[in-house]
């Protein structure tokens, strides 16, 4: 009997192929490889090819295909992943294994998460925490910059996004598992010069020309080998000051570039 008959199957996030997959005989390594492209493919693996490597990159990108991972393999670090990628993954985490601290990480994001959260965990300390949190989150409304004396078991996905959409240098603040190429391109818009705390890693040449554009002496965080003619004309076409950030072999070129921009007729 393949894993196709599986009773608890989700057909609404399958694929037609995946329906006519011989899924016990395909190799790990192509298992791995429709996993990653669709996660809810979990629930059509055989539970024996389910490693714990292949439900961990299942949960990072869906965590609700908690429900899909084998018993052996939730432990409290994959049941966090899953919860804080999607609150509905609570109810698939052992009850052993819902704490306060991952019951909280689910009720910020939705106040439906109540309803797995076991009595014994609802006490006037849990709600506090959860007031606390709100308050919190009204004030990164208001001013980004608060979420740095945010505790870190608050900089939850979604309060560092508030934070750097309204103040992008909040990106300084944001737990760096949190920071995302996404999250990276808010920052910058909002702010150019939030450049200089997006990962190395993460940067890619299209953010770095939005961070120019809002202002250009943000090309100082950009990358020697991304600073091509586009950006830093554009950096200091937004601000002069930014030619000092300009690769010297450039710089003739680049002012030149400017210098006719400027003349252009409207």
């Amino acid at each position: 009997m393949t894993s196709r008959t599986q009773a608890s199957t989700d057909t609404r996030n399958a694929r037609p192929d995946d329906f006519f997959t011989n899924w016990e005989e395909l190799p790990d390594e192509e298992i791995f490889a429709k996993v990653s492209e669709n996660s809810w493919r979990l629930q059509w693996v055989p539970e024996n090819r389910k490693t714990l490597v292949l439900c961990l990159t299942a949960v990072e990108r869906q965590g609700a295909t908690l429900q899909y991972v084998p018993e052996r393999h939730k432990t409290a670090g994959i049941c966090l992943t899953a919860v804080t990628q999607d609150y509905r993954a609570l109810e698939h985490v052992p009850v052993m294994l819902r704490t306060k601290e991952l019951c909280l990480v689910a009720v910020r994001q939705n106040i439906r998460a109540f309803e797995h959260i076991p009595a014994e965990i609802k006490t006037p300390d849990f709600f506090q925490s959860i007031d606390a949190y709100r308050r919190l989150f009204v004030s990164v409304q208001k001013d980004g910059s608060a979420l740095r004396y945010a505790p870190v078991e608050f900089k939850t996905p979604e309060l560092c996004l508030v934070a750097c959409e309204t103040t992008g240098r909040a990106l300084e603040h944001v737990l760096h598992a949190h920071k995302t190429k996404a999250l990276g391109f808010i920052a910058v818009k909002q702010e150019g010069m939030a450049l200089e705390f997006v990962p190395p890693t993460l940067k890619t040449l299209r953010l770095c020309l939005e961070a120019v554009r809002q202002n250009g002496l943000a090309l100082r965080f950009v990358p020697e080998g991304m600073k091509t003619l586009k950006h830093c004309v554009t950096a200091v076409l937004q601000e002069r000051a930014a030619i000092r950030y300009v690769p010297e072999k450039m710089k003739e070129e680049v002012l030149s570039r400017v210098e006719q921009e400027k003349n252009r007729p409207a």
